[in-house]
């Protein structure tokens, strides 16, 4: 029987009641309607499919608009060019993602102009179907070891649709949709260290070096290893990825990436410090990263031995980068709404209320983006930033105090339990 003091508890009586609600509607829901069952039952198994035409249909759909954008502007040449004709020069200074990322467009820009389609569609719909199976990994790696087939696939279905229908829209329209990349390659890369897998989160933390430098900022997951070993294969892995991905670039080419400078905008949190209009270079920038990789570093030794750290570390490490970026532009956004669509998926919650959160999350950032997009105010993206850095970092002080126990510790568990060697 639980103690007197737990029951008078409001927000235990809170949960109570919503999981009886919960519980209630599901079983009305199904006694009325028996065949929504058989229905989810066969979205579940023609999930694959499905999620690949969303993924493609989310993909195209923003970019059917005729007018130019700095996909077709900044992105696509360059590619057309590197794919089409090998071209190593290809990384002018105004070039900020990495060759990886680079190639996928090339190849859709070069299958366009061989079909007579929209180089910018076809581009966008290989970057959808990316899209579709870095979630398939991420879901893959931050479920439960033990987790059935049946609820795996189920969950897969759901959080794959939340992440593609909310976050590839809104940065394919852009025509930055690596920010949501990198993202969910950390948490992956968190995810695989934690297990003492170093090799394979060596390989991810190098395919998201070669998507964009910025992944940089994720070598703080590495201290969620279990030993120094996974740790230090992890870092080497990918090391040596990163640098084979730029060497042909650096060494063939004129790589002038490290060229570029931003001004910084007014009403950034940058802009108080510095002032409006301020050259922001690459020594900033590597100011930017020590700061995002301290936080998160803090972060990743609060809650080393949490299965919540997989997606906190990332999450506080880019959020830190927004609030100290000299631009704020909505697209950044995506990255940080996946992780936390990642956080509701492996929180110990029922699978209704995970959804509805997990739906609610990224719905409240792309609906603020699509009010900001035309008119972006600073002011409301500073005040977000500001609270995306709070919400981490309150977020990891009561992780700290309130270790994730039963099923929730279940979602990740350590080399021992899980019989793997280091």
């Amino acid at each position: 029987m639980a103690p007197r003091n737990r029951i008078l508890n409001p927000v235990h009586i809170t949960r109570r009641g919503a999981l009886a609600v919960v519980a209630r509607t599901q079983a009305w829901t199904l006694r009325k309607m028996p065949w929504l069952r058989a229905v989810f039952g066969g979205l579940v198994r023609f999930r694959w499919p499905l999620m690949a035409l969303l993924a493609v249909l989310c993909a195209i759909v923003p970019q059917i608009d005729p007018a130019p954008n700095d996909i077709d502007i900044f992105f696509l040449g360059p590619a057309y060019q590197l794919v089409r004709h090998g071209d190593l020069g290809v990384f002018a200074a105004n070039i900020q993602v990495g060759p990886l990322c680079l190639a996928l467009l090339g190849i859709g820009a070069v299958a366009g102009s061989g079909t007579g389609l929209s180089g910018t569609n076809v581009a966008s719909a290989v970057m959808g179907l990316v899209a579709l199976g870095i979630t398939a990994a991420t879901v893959r790696a931050v479920l439960p070891l033990g987790t059935s087939r049946e609820r795996r696939a189920a969950y897969e279905l759901c959080l794959g649709v939340v992440l593609i229908w909310t976050c590839t829209p809104l940065a394919s329209s852009y025509g930055h949709i690596e920010e949501m990349f990198l993202a969910l390659m950390l948490v992956i890369t968190a995810s695989e260290v934690r297990r003492g897998r170093g090799a394979r989160a060596g390989l991810w933390l190098g395919f998201a070096l070669a998507f964009k430098l910025w992944a940089v900022v994720g070598i703080v997951v590495l201290v969620l290893a279990p030993t120094r070993r996974a740790a230090l294969r992890a870092a080497v892995v990918a090391a040596i990825v990163g640098v084979l991905s730029y060497a042909p670039f650096v060494l063939g080419g004129h790589f002038r990436t490290f060229d570029f400078r931003w001004t910084l905008q007014r009403h950034v949190p940058m802009s108080y410090v510095l002032g409006s209009e301020s050259p922001f270079d690459f020594r900033a920038r590597f100011l930017q990263v020590a700061l995002s990789c301290a936080v998160g570093l803090f972060v990743a030794i609060r809650l080393r031995r949490d299965v919540r750290a997989v997606w906190l570390v990332p999450a506080t490490a880019i959020a830190v980068r927004l609030l100290t970026d000299p631009m704020l532009l909505p697209y950044y956004w995506t990255g940080l709404a996946a992780c936390f669509v990642v956080g509701v998926a492996v929180t110990d919650w029922p699978p209704v209320l995970r959804a509805a959160t997990g739906i609610a999350i990224p719905a409240v950032v792309l609906t603020a983006v699509i009010v900001l997009r035309d008119h972006p105010n600073r002011a409301i993206l500073t005040l977000m930033s500001v609270g995306a850095v709070a919400v981490c970092l309150w977020v990891c002080q009561f992780c700290a105090r309130r270790p994730a126990a039963g099923r929730a510790e279940g979602a990740l568990l350590s080399p021992e339990k899980a019989g793997v060697t280091v």
